[in-house]
């Protein structure tokens, strides 16, 4: 009798904890399941042929807010992510020169400097706008000369274009002594069938002028 007692409580015990077992697995499996429902699946994956098919129409309008959603709630791929919305957002803002909207050009590019403020060509691309664009309202002298400075920085200096988007970032901010020298070293990292701009920008400086790109046909 009491061996019989036993084993149906063993039998109860059993029950109870695969039962237990059971809904802990459903229950952990609806989690799952609504955790992904809110996760974007990673950008280069074929769940989302459309980024792909929006970067290859420069369909920038439409893409570049679904990179910086992707961006932002993607953990699992977020620096594959953010990559991709800087060269996205850098195109943009080069097709967006282009057509001499600069203001906009600015917005493109500090995403694309918010995405990753380590690449060198957006830091050199962003200072020379706001050191040189036609566009008085949209000059930063201060913040182009931080840019220029990053950038140059991160070729140890040797790069010629890196020197002359910072001599031109020191001149708008009036620096025009760091100006002169910056762009000396520039031309003088620079072969002789290519320094006509560089010289040209340098004669403004030794006149205390800065360089400011033509202006855009659309006055943007």
């Amino acid at each position: 009798m009491d061996a019989g007692l036993n084993g149906h409580r063993s039998l109860r015990a059993i029950f109870v904890l695969t039962m237990l077992f059971f809904f802990f697995a459903i229950g952990l499996g609806l989690f799952q399941s609504l955790s992904s429902y809110h996760r974007l699946p990673p950008i280069n994956s074929h769940y989302m042929p459309e980024i792909t098919a929006l970067i290859e129409n420069e369909d920038y309008g439409r893409v570049i807010p679904q990179l910086e959603l992707a961006s932002s709630i993607d953990p699992a791929d977020t620096e594959k992510n953010k990559q991709l919305l800087t060269k996205v957002c850098s195109v943009a803002a080069q097709s967006l020169i282009k057509a001499g909207r600069f203001k906009d050009a600015i917005v493109q590019y500090d995403k694309a400097y918010a995405a990753n403020p380590n690449s060198t060509d957006v830091q050199n691309n962003l200072a020379w706008i706001l050191a040189t664009c036609h566009n008085a309202a949209l000059r930063d002298g201060t913040r182009a000369v931080k840019l220029a400075k990053q950038a140059a920085q991160n070729t140890n200096y040797t790069d010629a274009s890196m020197l002359d988007t910072l001599a031109a970032a020191y001149a708008e901010a009036g620096d025009f002594a760091n100006a002169v020298r910056t762009q000396r070293e520039a031309i003088r990292l620079t072969t002789a069938n290519h320094r006509n701009g560089l010289q040209q920008r340098l004669d403004l400086y030794l006149r205390n002028k800065p360089y400011h790109s033509p202006q855009s046909s659309d006055g943007s």
